[in-house]
This record gives structure tokens, C-alpha cells and sequence, in this order.
């Protein structure tokens, strides 16, 4: 099938996206099994280093991690809690998929992964997040405040073992027992923690029973969870689950469709209110952005989801309206929106959300893959009339703001 990965656009926007895919010579394939991913068999250049994925339009991902997202399948609106988030790929896949009415929080202790994690999200244009340097088997963790849970602990990947060849020898005996100590918290925890109703899916990249069907039979044993059998996904081939107590689990064989991998849904008898508080009831460092701030001709709230944007002290954060559940808890970040020069804002370079639907009069669109390239390399382009940051776009596709500089405009979103 060739490397995978997911289209990160607004809604309409698919199309535009494999165009400028297309101007660099790669030939995007759909994927049978989920409309937003994709394939190429050829590289000009290496996927990740071409335009879409540099301006933040697609994410490089193994099309067995988008399996736990679509297996979840929340619906829109929904919130997610993904509590092993970082990089992001099933975060943003998640978020991609209940909408700009639903909202994900996503959690990663290590403070150089929760990085990676915001930047990723932040570069793929996700409003509809947060983000929170916690553990999930900490008391302070709000599992019950989500309806729907990604659980994808630290493994051992011998579902990577065709791309790392050494991971059984890494991670084997005795190496392996704190991973499955860290699984069994998790798992108890959302067994114990999550609401009435909710639903959460366990996974792993790695096809060790001892992490997979083990754990299955363990919590269920253990807990009044019950485990939702999961059609065959198109595209994969499966191995039968090694005990009968897993069976309606994905023990993915890797191979031509992807990695190994193992999906597990569970569900949590009863039924719950799912509603949160009003945005407006957080107790919030910031205030509002003043709409007087931002510049009405090139900037257009209309792409924000639901929620409001925040000065926290000269940076500019959205709040999504989701963000409601995370009332009363602190050191959670909405994601990055710009700043807040005197009375000025200026977006962030890959806040698209802002942009214009389509080009205008104060925009760029560049005319050829060369002119981006240009432009991501460093150089300045003349500047198109008006003041302040101006929208990039390519062919009708906006990709992001660029700095004003004088008479000429620059690319500073690295």
C-alpha cells in the first residue's frame, strides 16, 4: 500500500490538499477503511518533508494507529480523553472526528513529549483540544468527565518489528514487566474512573498476549466492563485472539496493511449525564481577546470552533467550548493562537482557523510549489497590500500567516 498518512484540512478542503500533493509529484491513493487517510507508493521526497506536511496538512501515520480512534468512533460532538497522547496522531484523529463542536484533552507527562504533542496539534490546526502534562493513573486525572477514552499505554512494538528489527531483543523478560504494571493501573483506572455509559478503547503496537489479551481477560475479570466485538477493518489481515475471553478484539497482523497492532473496545454499564460547565464559569488566569484586536479584513473567526480566545499575558490560547469539562483543574493549555503585541494580535503561522475562507485582496497565493519552497527556506516575497500578517494560500488552499517585513513578507512558522 505505501506510506500512509492523514489529511489535516478544514471540512471541503480534501481536494486541495492531494492538489498541492499533486504539484509535487506525489499521487495520494484513498484508504478503504477511513475517508480522511491516504497513500502514497511513491516519494519525490521523503512524505514528511514535503509541502502539505511541512504546512501542517497531513500527518505521516501508520494506518494500524488510526485503528484505535475509528474503532472508538465518537461521535460529533463528543469529548475525548486520550490519556497517552503524545505525538498526537490518534489525538488528532480523534479530534479530526467529533468536530468542531466535540473536544479531546490529551495527556502526556514527559515534558519534552508534551511538546512534540502541542506543536503537532498546534501545526495540524486542532482548536478543538487541550493539553495536560499529567499521568493518567494520577488521582487528578478526569476520567469521569469523559464519555469516550483512548487508552494506548508504553508497550513493547513488536508490531514495529518489520521497521525495527531489534524490538524483541530490546524489550523482552524481564524488560517488559513494568510496561504490563503500567498497563493494569491504566486499565484499572478507567474501569474504575470512567462514567456510566462510557466507552473507551484499549491498544497497544505490539502483538505480546501478555500485553494484549492477557490484559483483556485480566479487566474483565475484574470489573463490570464488557468487551464490544470490532468488525473486520477493510485492509488488514488478523490473527484470532490466543484466549477465547479476548475474542471481539483486533490482533492485527503486520504486514502490506500496516503494523502489528491490538484493539481492544470496552464499554461501562449504565447511563450518565454527560453535560459540563459553561467556558465562561472557568476560573481562567487571562481575560477575552478583544475583537478590536484582531484585523477584520484578513482575520475571520468563522474557522474557530465553538469557544473563545484568551490573552494569558501577551499569549494568545483558544479555549474550546468542551474545555467546560476541565473545570476547577490547572495546568492544562488550549492550543496556541498567536500573540498579543500592545493592542495588535498576530496568529500564530499555522493558526488556519483565522484565515479567510478564501483568498482576498491583503492575501498571497503563491502560483507554484518553488514560490513555497522559497519561502519555507527563508526567503522574503513581496508583500500584498495591506497591514499585518497576510494569509498564504496555494491554488485556494490556505496554508498559514505570513510576518509583514516592510514592503515584504516572510515565512516564520519553521
Amino acid at each position: 500500500m505505501g506510506r500512509t498518512f492523514r489529511i489535516c484540512c478544514r471540512p471541503g478542503d480534501e481536494g486541495l490538499v492531494e492538489n498541492l500533493m499533486r504539484a509535487e509529484g506525489f499521487a495520494p491513493e484513498p484508504d478503504p477503511y477511513f475517508s480522511l487517510a491516504r497513500a502514497v507508493r511513491d516519494e519525490p521526497i521523503p512524505l514528511g518533508r514535503s509541502l502539505a506536511a511541512r504546512f501542517g496538512l497531513l500527518y505521516v501515520q501508520d494506518r494500524s494507529s488510526m485503528l484505535p480512534p475509528a474503532c472508538l468512533d465518537p461521535e460529533p460532538g463528543a469529548r475525548v480523553l486520550d490519556v497517552c497522547a503524545s505525538p498526537g496522531g490518534k489525538t488528532g484523529l480523534a479530534a479530526g472526528m467529533v468536530g468542531a463542536g466535540g473536544f479531546v484533552l490529551g495527556l502526556e507527562p514527559n515534558p519534552s513529549r508534551l511538546s512534540t504533542l502541542r506543536r503537532n496539534l498546534e501545526r495540524n490546526g486542532l482548536m478543538n483540544t487541550a493539553t495536560m502534562g499529567l499521568r493518567g493513573e494520577s488521582d487528578a486525572t478526569p476520567w469521569e468527565r469523559f464519555p469516550r477514552a483512548l487508552l494506548d499505554p508504553p508497550c513493547s512494538g513488536w508490531g514495529t518489528e518489520e521497521k525495527n528489527p531489534k524490538v524483541r531483543e530490546l524489550w523482552r523478560g524481564k524488560k517488559i514487566e513494568p510496561l504490563i504494571r503500567l498497563q493494569r493501573v491504566l486499565l484499572d483506572r478507567a474501569a474504575e474512573r470512567l462514567p456510566a455509559g462510557a466507552r473507551f478503547v484499549y491498544s497497544t503496537c505490539t502483538t505480546n498476549p501478555a500485553e494484549n489479551e492477557e490484559q483483556t481477560s485480566r479487566i474483565l475479570g475484574r470489573s463490570d466492563l464488557r468487551l464490544i466485538p470490532l468488525p473486520h477493518p477493510s485492509g488488514f489481515e488478523l490473527n484470532e485472539p490466543c484466549l477465547p475471553e479476548a475474542q471481539g478484539a483486533l490482533c492485527v497482523r503486520s504486514g502490506e496493511g500496516g503494523q502489528g497492532f491490538y484493539v481492544a473496545l470496552f464499554e461501562k454499564p449504565g447511563a450518565a449525564d454527560f453535560s459540563a460547565p459553561d467556558i465562561e464559569e472557568l476560573d481562567l488566569p487571562g481575560g477575552p481577546l478583544d475583537a478590536e484586536a484582531l484585523n477584520p479584513e484578513t482575520m475571520h473567526m468563522e474557522g474557530l470552533p465553538p469557544g473563545r480566545l484568551y490573552d494569558f499575558g501577551g499569549q494568545v490560547h483558544f479555549v474550546a467550548a468542551g474545555a467546560g469539562a476541565l473545570y476547577g483543574l490547572r495546568g492544562w493549555r488550549g492550543p496556541l493562537a498567536g500573540k498579543l503585541r500592545g493592542e495588535a494580535f498576530s496568529p500564530s503561522p499555522h493558526c488556519r482557523a483565522l484565515l479567510p475562507a478564501e483568498p482576498g485582496p491583503g492575501s498571497l497565493e503563491a502560483d507554484s510549489p518553488e514560490t513555497l519552497r522559497a519561502l519555507l527556506s527563508g526567503a522574503s516575497l513581496p508583500a500584498p497590500p495591506g497591514q499585518g500578517p497576510a494569509p498564504l494560500y496555494f491554488q485556494g488552499l490556505g496554508l498559514g500567516w505570513l510576518t509583514r517585513k516592510g514592503k515584504r513578507v516572510v515565512w516564520s512558522g519553521g
